[in-house]
């Protein structure tokens, strides 16, 4: 009865976490949509650059925070009190540092390589504390495995992009200031009122402390570099295309990142289960679970790829406007990475829960360098297709180095189990 219970549970997780997930697929698309046709190439690529250098700097002050707050909800779930109070304080000063380290940094550096797009990203570095508060508050959710919860959130944050894109083209604001100016009002309503029912349902009772903080901290560092490393190897591109291309360039580009990462959800959807599951299992059935969903993962994403790549040239421009014809090219060769994006993480998460945060760390790290190594090669030489080409080599060396650690955690399993 257990064992049919507790399948049953994960495949009612399963179709929630999906669910939610192409509904943030939904919303995601028709906000990209919007927002291509709204503010053209040069102001995408304005609104791209702000959102990718605000995703870097809010990762850059997590510390690897989320992926703390997941495993640890998920193995001590009646010292949720600790875990919350203490995070809360964690939030107030990560906010103070990063929201005056942002603003010298745009001022100082960012001003020099983008000027038409600094007022954007002053203005956007606000939120950056209201993302963190959605997502500390949702990875604990994910951690306690109340999944309709975290999907919940998950899916208000995304369709209050699509909504606020919306309101600001029926006013018919067509820059990107006020499209990145809507989005923080709009994080701040959904986290505060995502802050206050948690309290209400949860009742999290307990107190800020030094040894509960050292101790998410602590597995956040050993995850750090690999979170940190995992979103720049998801924004690495655009990231450093924006300090050496046009606006319209980088719109064009971030056109075809969304055409092509339109199947990552998906993926997500199989590690956002996974990895509590994980971290509550033990060793051996957790690694039967992890090559099964990978397994799973690569069939899906290889059917939806092939689609989605035989109608790119009559789909893209048809969403996003006949203006973005050039994203074709480097969208059909994304939708390869994007494949292998959501492999890697997959097996990050899943390696992850089962306690070993720094094969992660490591496998992201090399996919960073080998990024930066890309772009500086190709980027000059084949523009935007270099650019897509060096993205998908790099996931590539990822999960090779991905696959390598969990053989290597297998073997070390087998070997501490009993004979």
């Amino acid at each position: 009865m257990l064992s049919k219970y507790s399948k049953s549970r994960n495949v009612r997780d399963f179709l929630l976490t999906a669910s939610g997930n192409l509904s943030i697929l939904f919303f995601g698309a028709t906000g990209g949509i919007l927002a291509a046709r709204l503010l053209g190439p040069e102001g995408r690529g304005e609104l791209a650059a702000a959102i990718v250098w605000a995703a870097i700097m809010g990762i850059i002050i997590s510390v690897g925070l989320p992926q703390a707050l997941t495993y640890y909800s998920a193995r001590e779930p009646e010292a949720l009190g600790d875990i919350f109070s203490t995070t809360m304080v964690i939030l107030v000063v990560q906010s103070i540092i990063i929201i005056l380290a942002g603003w010298i940094l745009i001022t100082r550096l960012f001003a020099h390589i983008q000027p038409d797009a600094t007022s954007s990203l002053l203005v956007y570095i606000f939120s950056i504390p209201f993302s963190l508060l959605i997502s500390y508050i949702s990875t604990m959710c994910q951690g306690l495995k109340n999944f309709k919860l975290f999907n919940t959130l998950r899916v208000t944050n995304a369709a209050g992009y699509a909504l606020s894109l919306t309101v600001i083209g029926l006013l018919g604001l067509n820059e990107a200031i006020y499209v990145v100016s809507a989005l923080v009002m709009t994080q701040m309503t959904i986290s505060i009122s995502a802050l206050i029912y948690f309290i209400k349902k949860f009742r999290p009772r307990g107190n800020c402390r030094l040894g509960r903080a050292k101790q998410l901290l602590g597995y956040g560092v050993k995850s750090y570099w690999g979170n940190l490393s995992w979103i720049a190897n998801g924004r690495m591109d655009q990231f450093v295309m924006s300090t050496f291309i046009g606006l319209e360039q980088l719109g064009q580009y971030a056109v075809a990142v969304s055409y092509a990462t339109v199947l990552f959800p998906l993926s997500s959807s199989f590690a956002m289960i996974l990895f509590p599951h994980v971290a509550s299992s033990d060793s051996q059935a957790a690694l039967g679970k992890i090559w099964l969903v990978l397994k799973l993962n690569l069939l899906t994403s290889f059917t939806g790829a092939l689609v989605l790549g035989i109608f790119c040239s009559f789909l893209l421009p048809l969403l996003f406007g006949s203006s973005f014809q050039e994203s074709v090219t480097p969208a059909i060769i994304l939708l390869g990475g994007t494949m292998l994006l959501g492999s890697n993480y997959i097996l990050s998460d899943g390696i992850r829960g089962l306690g070993h945060p720094l094969i992660p760390s490591a496998a992201e790290v090399i996919g960073v360098i080998v990024t930066v190594a890309g772009l500086i090669i190709l980027l000059p030489r084949y523009g935007l297709t270099g650019a897509a080409s060096a993205s998908i080599i790099s996931y590539a060396a990822t999960l090779f180095v991905l696959l390598a650690g969990i053989r290597k955690v297998t073997k070390l399993t087998r070997a501490s189990s009993p004979s």
